[in-house]
């Protein structure tokens, strides 16, 4: 009796959660192309534009190479809601002034925000966000969040640190703030709002 009992209370609990769901396809939504070599594969979603980013890596010799040499340039695609480019911007030129670490572009209240990375002079490495504006793709502000103290290491150390390095950026549960923290790659934690 208690069998039944149970298994007619768990046919009508699972019937009575059940749910429905529908799915529309858009248009083939591709980024890739191969003059992109390295890009990243999330898209940001701005009004009714895409954005990405490209990046471009400098090549270091085995036997030379070190975390402060890792050097990226980076550009900003810009594609409509058929995913045709429409433009694209290099950040501060051509050059390879940022890294060692990736950068992060998302989307908070409406606005496009860059978080990215570059060594200084006294060999730490600044954590930087910048407002890019969507029309134009061009920086707007540009606002110096973190140093990490990292030592210089030699290829394996230089590895382990782009690797373990953590840049978590997540909005709060209201949406009306964000969270930014850093770790990993040393014994340090950072966090803003």
């Amino acid at each position: 009796m208690k069998q039944t009992l149970t298994a007619l209370f768990l046919f009508v609990f699972c019937i009575g959660n059940a749910q429905t769901t529908s799915i529309n396809y858009s248009k083939k939504f591709a980024l890739k192309s191969s003059d992109i070599v390295n890009f990243d594969p999330n898209p940001v979603r701005l009004g009714d534009g895409w954005f990405n980013l490209e990046l471009g890596h400098n090549a270091q010799l085995a036997y030379t190479a070190t975390l402060k040499n890792v050097r990226l340039s980076i550009t900003i695609n810009k594609y409509d809601a058929d995913m045709k480019s429409v433009k694209s911007a290099a950040l501060h030129g051509k050059g390879k002034e940022f890294g060692p670490f990736n950068p992060q572009l998302i989307e908070f209240h409406d606005r496009l925000l860059l978080f990215y990375y570059k060594v200084i002079e006294d060999k730490s490495i600044q954590l930087s966000m910048c407002v890019i504006d969507p029309a134009t793709l061009d920086e707007k502000e540009n606002i110096e969040l973190y140093n990490i103290v990292e030592r210089n290491g030699w290829l394996f150390k230089a590895g382990d640190a782009i690797l373990n390095n953590r840049l978590i950026v997540s909005k709060s549960a209201d949406g009306n703030r964000l969270m930014v923290g850093q770790s990993g790659n040393t014994d340090e934690l950072f966090s803003c709002e």
